[in-house]
């Protein structure tokens, strides 16, 4: 039997921007039955040393973990490598890491035809301008692929070079902790020889790094398994897969998923989350509704749609079916630059795409809340100045009006908008002075339902604390009659 070529399909990444107690990411494509999912989890805490404890994905699929390489003997940083093989495959497919303790997370997934088993792995850290796992023993032969995991710990965001023959797949650059992760691969005949994987960085930083070789499969193509795909609720209606530019015009009802979609009124793309319970129990006058407008990062991530799932409210109601509210997450071209939310159009395309959503779904035009993280909570204050009539509650993560920073003259147009706003007292990108003359005129104008939640020990990055599970906040605006 002559052993199967090994192919790279797709891959997607994800990282928190806070301490999280998991991690998701999903692929972009469907994925084939029978294929092997590769994944690389770094984790980050301060002063302790998180580990991964466990990779699982929404098929049912079970995981098991190539290597635990203790590269660093005590740190703050951590990296594994784990893989499930001849996989029950689908669409809209979820992968979770989940650290031993809150830590901030990067995690890393790649789908393959063609590979069966492990071969041979090894592990290695250090520190400089260029990384070097070392060779694994010598591995069994045939076509095999050599797959690394390289990350860096360190105040910068240097380049990273593929080694020689890789090909880089994914490269991550958590902005919070400073944490990046990237992975590369190269297609292999071997004759029984060692491999090893190496990257060369733009600067000189602490690194730890894994080398993996797995071997092909014995048929060039797996049979695809007739098991259908174990959820724990069923999916109701068939559902198309997230991609990020779908057909326009186009509203179906898919509960308990965030599914990506273009306007038709507003040429702008974005999410939409309906609960699992959407058609069967909506509550009287219809679904509440979250509307969340991500920050610059996503910006320069790039212009997939899909980027917006590692904003934390997005990523939250991606592992979150039950969630009862609908949130529709809009995104940004880079076209949209220089001021981004701010320009008129990009406002009028967000009003028409909330007109959009009323007019073809059963939500309550009564309960539609205005979320933002930076930018988007920017763009937050001064779309909510704009239309004060059209929201129910507001609730800015890192917020601010204008550049610099100023308290327009139209800022008692909210007096009777509830509002909850969220700062970290160390932010050195938007002063926290910024957001909390804002609250303080508001309050001065009569309005007495503001809270205003201001982190001590945090800086910028505070969407975690602000939106990931934050069911306060969100028990807060269901409590409010419109």
């Amino acid at each position: 039997i002559m052993a199967a070529v090994p192919a790279y399909l797709q891959s997607r990444d994800s990282y928190s921007t806070g301490y999280v107690s998991s991690r998701n990411v999903t692929f972009t494509n469907a994925v084939a039955n029978g294929n092997l999912v590769i994944v690389a989890v770094s984790a980050y805490r301060a002063e302790n040393s998180p580990v991964i404890n466990s990779v699982t994905d929404n098929k049912g699929n079970v995981y098991t973990k190539i290597s635990q390489v203790p590269v660093i003997p005590s740190g703050d940083d951590h990296i594994s490598l784990w893989y499930a093989n001849n996989v029950v495959g689908g669409s809209s497919f979820r992968v979770t890491s989940t650290p031993s303790q809150p830590s901030y997370v990067s995690i890393a997934i790649h789908e393959y035809s063609g590979l069966g088993a492990v071969d041979q792995v090894r592990g290695a850290n250090g520190s400089g301008a260029s990384s070097d796992t070392g060779i694994t023993s010598p591995t069994l032969g045939g076509n095999e692929l050599v797959f690394g995991a390289i990350m860096h710990l360190s105040f910068g965001n240097p380049s990273a070079t593929a080694g020689t023959g890789f090909t880089i797949r994914r490269k991550l650059t958590n902005r919070t902790s400073y944490q990046s992760l990237v992975t590369e691969d190269r297609s292999v005949v071997s004759t029984g020889e060692g491999f090893k994987a190496t990257l060369a960085w733009g600067s000189s930083v602490p690194w730890q790094g894994i080398v993996a070789v797995l071997r092909s499969s014995d048929t060039p193509t797996p049979t695809p398994s007739p098991t259908p795909t174990p959820t724990p609720t069923p999916t109701p209606t068939p559902t198309p897969s997230p991609t990020p530019t779908p057909t326009p015009g186009q509203h179906p009802v898919v509960p308990g998923q965030q599914v990506a979609y273009t306007s038709s009124t507003a040429d702008r793309p974005y999410l939409l989350f309906l609960p699992n319970n959407y058609s069967t129990q909506a509550p009287e006058g219809g679904w509440p509704t979250i509307v969340f407008l991500h920050g610059y990062g996503i910006v320069v991530a790039g212009d997939d749609v899909n980027l917006i799932r590692m904003e934390d409210l997005p990523s939250m109601v991606d592992q979150t079916p039950d969630f009862q509210f609908v949130v529709v997450s809009p995104r940004l071209y880079s076209s949209d630059a220089p001021n981004f939310w701010l320009t008129d159009s990009a406002v009028t395309s967000i009003m028409s795409l909330i007109d959009e959503i009323q007019a073809n779904y059963n939500v309550n035009a009564q309960k539609l809340n205005l979320t933002g993280y930076s930018m988007g909570a920017g763009a937050t204050w001064n779309i909510a100045l704009k239309y004060p009539s059209r929201f129910h509650t507001v609730a800015p993560a890192a917020g601010f009006y204008g550049y610099p920073p100023y308290v327009p003259s139209n800022i008692c147009d909210l007096a009777g908008t509830p509002i909850w706003a969220f700062h970290g007292a160390l932010d050195d990108q938007v002063p926290l002075s910024a957001q909390q003359q804002l609250v303080d005129a508001v309050r001065a104008c009569g309005n007495t339902n503001v809270n205003f939640s201001i982190f001590p020990n945090r800086s910028h990055m505070i969407g975690d604390l602000a939106f990931y599970n934050n069911y306060e906040l969100y028990n807060w605006m269901m409590s409010i009659a419109p």
